[in-house]
């Protein structure tokens, strides 16, 4: 699964000298936390999220009256604000490398550059997405939780269950945090697993 085919082409953006006050209006009205930031090439040059602005519009305090520090909002622009060391993705990038750089860099939007252009967009919530639609969830059927698989052949298990004349909507590995303990989980296209439960406690 590549980034291409899950990525958001019709992306909203603004220039660096567009004014921030126009910038948390466009991000309103589209109900969106971040905006890339293109310069007059169309290259991705920074990203202007809802944290860099909290950050910008808190008042400091004491050291400047309410009137000035409005004042000193009006005149901002994008690129006063924006984060100018933007992690990116290619349309090549797989989903599985996407998730590993979200989760390594602690970020939540990944744009997605060719060359020096950004072509699309994409979001932890697109990627939850495209994990909930692979591994099945919401969809009929029971899951088979195979305790400890290791290195044992999955063939041996998914033969056990094509003798049964039955289907596997998904299968997929999950290594226990606490124990390092690596087990199997395998969505069954059947109601019913009693008899390959049996057999594979069996075996």
């Amino acid at each position: 699964m590549y980034i291409r085919e899950y990525m958001h082409t019709d992306v909203i953006t603004v220039s660096g000298d567009t004014l921030l006050g126009d910038a948390q209006k466009l991000m309103t009205k589209h109900k969106i936390r971040r905006l890339p930031v293109l310069d007059k090439k169309k290259r991705l040059v920074g990203l202007l999220t809802e944290g860099r602005i909290r950050e910008t519009t808190k008042h400091p305090g004491v050291h400047l009256n309410v009137l000035d520090f409005l004042a000193l909002l009006a005149t901002l622009k994008v690129k006063d604000v924006m984060e100018t060391d933007v992690v990116t993705v290619t349309p090549d990038t797989t989903v599985e490398e996407a998730v590993a750089i979200g989760q390594r860099h602690q970020i939540g939007t990944l744009p997605v550059v060719e060359g020096d252009q950004l072509v699309g967009i994409t979001t932890t919530t697109d990627i939850y997405k495209i994990t909930v639609q692979a591994l099945g969830f919401g969809k009929p059927g029971v899951r088979l939780h195979i305790f400890g698989t290791g290195t044992r052949p999955i063939g041996e298990i998914t033969n056990i269950i094509a003798s049964k004349g039955i289907g596997i909507r998904s299968l997929f590995h999950l290594t226990q945090t606490a124990s390092g303990r690596d087990d199997c989980i395998i969505h069954l296209d059947t109601e019913d697993a009693t008899a390959i439960a049996n057999e594979l406690k069996s075996r």
